[in-house]
């Protein structure tokens, strides 16, 4: 199907797709310690250059309306990105979307680690619902909400993302809210010598996930507990969990990110 529509990436905070993308993001996900306000968006509008991070919202829009979007961030320290949302609206799954945002989500971060010189990014970093563990009531209402977890975990995986072999907790991504316990950290390996390697430097991830997360959390509290974990300097990674056809929600092909 030929589409059209275009792609830009928002520098204006007061520009309006940012209340529509705050708006999607609520539609698309029933937790609301997943979703992020408006405001939220706002500020990282405004302040997206930072020596520690380059943010992006990048929006698709046909006909004056917001068809999907990516949130996601450069991090030139650790040489690695960041992404908190790729979503599509509901109505709009099947036309490709997903698939143009991804890859000019790609292109975007090559961009900014090439103006910065920087080789990478090394790996871009995702958080995704565990289906074996989503509490029954949340995996209801994200059935509901056309985002069965099993068909986006076997999506990433056929992008070729990887788990990475900790226990996560995504801070909640509005102030006030809640840790989520039932998401994973998804790495997608760039870099040819990590992905020969099989593992990732835990410095690097702790990096990553120091600048990523948002700054009104207590990051140091979320770092200690993934340092427990981990074993000497090397954090291994894993195939994608919960894909399986006895998971929960498997074989029903609802949505896609």
């Amino acid at each position: 199907m030929t589409m059209g529509g275009t792609l830009r990436v928002v520098t204006d905070p007061q520009d309006p797709a940012v209340e529509a993308f705050a708006d999607l993001v609520a539609r698309t996900f029933p937790d609301p310690d997943l979703v992020v306000t408006a405001e939220g968006v706002r500020r990282r509008v405004a302040g997206r250059v930072t020596p520690e991070r380059i943010d992006f919202l990048l929006v698709a829009e046909e006909d004056g309306r917001l068809t999907g979007a990516a949130a996601f961030c450069y991090l030139p320290g650790p040489d690695a990105a960041f992404s908190g949302y790729l979503v599509v609206d509901r109505t709009q799954r099947g036309r490709g979307w997903g698939r143009r945002l991804f890859n000019e989500r790609a292109r975007l971060l090559r961009e900014a680690a090439a103006g910065l010189g920087r080789p990478g990014p090394r790996a871009l970093f995702i958080e995704v619902a565990n289906p074996l563990r989503l509490p029954p009531d949340r995996l209801a209402a994200e059935r509901a909400a056309g985002m069965d977890p099993v068909h986006r975990r076997r999506i990433f995986r056929h992008f070729g993302f990887q788990q990475v072999a900790v226990r996560y907790v995504e801070p909640p991504a509005r102030p006030g809210g809640q840790p989520v316990t039932y998401m994973d950290l998804l790495c997608l390996v760039t870099d040819p010598e990590l992905q020969r390697a099989g593992w990732l430097p835990a410095g690097m991830v702790l990096e990553t996930l120091r600048h990523a997360w948002p700054g009104y959390i207590d990051a140091e509290a979320y770092l200690a507990d993934l340092r427990a974990q981990v074993q000497g300097d090397r954090i291994p990674l894993v195939p994608v969990e919960g894909i399986e056809d006895d998971a929960p929600g498997a074989g029903r092909k609802v949505g896609s990110p």
